[in-house]
């Protein structure tokens, strides 16, 4: 596979290109938001324990870590928020928001599939222009201009949606935990 990586400072994208079925463990360090999108599925993928599909957000921030097993073909864009590096105290304060929309745990979001066609079509611009113009991130002000669509666009795109506590806390939620203390 193959990972590319994108930093504004604030936000960093992780292109993410596998072509066997990995099993990924890890956490978020607190504080941080990070959203996975599907850009290309063979197949599902699970997060904790939850079936993914196309259109499904993909949650790895959040308490008690999480269990990745992706698909043996996937290439998936993982947003990568960092408050504390975020310029704009404005920005900081929507990362809050989108925070408690989302909820405290890893988990998978079925958002409305225009809602992620349009998240893929964005994300697949982004990446094509900086694949033929390498340099178009270096003024600060289109850095800036990035995490501010980003952040806002993603606290738009889930708090529309009503997710939060109740939606991260589901049936398979739970039984993730389980399985993650019995394994522990």
């Amino acid at each position: 596979g193959s990972v590319a990586v994108l930093d504004t400072g604030g936000v960093r994208l992780v292109a993410e290109r596998l072509n066997r079925t990995v099993l990924q463990r890890g956490a978020v360090v607190p504080g941080r938001v990070v959203l996975g999108v599907p850009l290309e599925l063979a197949g599902h993928a699970a997060l904790c324990g939850l079936r993914s599909h196309r259109d499904s957000l993909h949650q790895f921030s959040g308490d008690g870590g999480f269990d990745f097993l992706s698909p043996a073909e996937h290439l998936l864009v993982n947003i990568e928020i960092h408050p504390d590096r975020l310029q704009r105290v404005e920005l900081r304060d929507v990362v809050t928001r989108l925070a408690s929309c989302l909820g405290p745990n890893p988990t998978v979001h079925d958002l409305p599939a225009a809602t992620m066609a349009a998240w893929r079509h964005r994300l697949t611009g982004l990446l094509g222009s900086l694949q033929r113009q390498p340099h178009l991130l270096d003024p600060p002000d289109v850095r800036d201009a990035l995490e501010r669509t980003l952040v806002h666009g993603l606290a738009e795109s889930v708090c529309e949606c009503h997710l939060g506590p109740d939606a991260a806390m589901s049936r398979g939620v739970r039984a993730w935990r389980l399985v993650r203390a019995v394994q522990d």
